[in-house]
């Protein structure tokens, strides 16, 4: 395994590894942005901070297009027309 870290999911710059962290612990690794936009908690291991900070969401898929169109029309809401014509 490696210890590549990711790039800043905010700014895309480096990330490092560091000691300690936001409560002054002693021990316990963390990994952030060098640029200061994100870290992670201190963990007990450099794995574990790799793993934590290496971590992205999965990417949304955006609905097909057949999606769209199966969508039934029911559901839709009535045009301005259709209200008054139901009047």
């Amino acid at each position: 395994m490696t210890d590549k870290l990711l790039p800043c999911p905010f700014c895309g710059g480096k990330a490092g590894y560091g000691r300690g962290g936001a409560d002054f612990s002693r021990h316990g690794w963390n990994a952030g942005c060098v640029n200061g936009h994100a870290v992670s908690p201190d963990m007990e291991t450099k794995a574990e901070a790799r793993e934590w900070w290496n971590r992205r969401p999965k990417p949304r898929r955006s609905p097909s297009p057949q999606s769209r169109e199966a969508t039934p029309q029911s559901d839709a809401l009535p045009s301005p027309q259709q209200r008054e014509e139901s009047r």
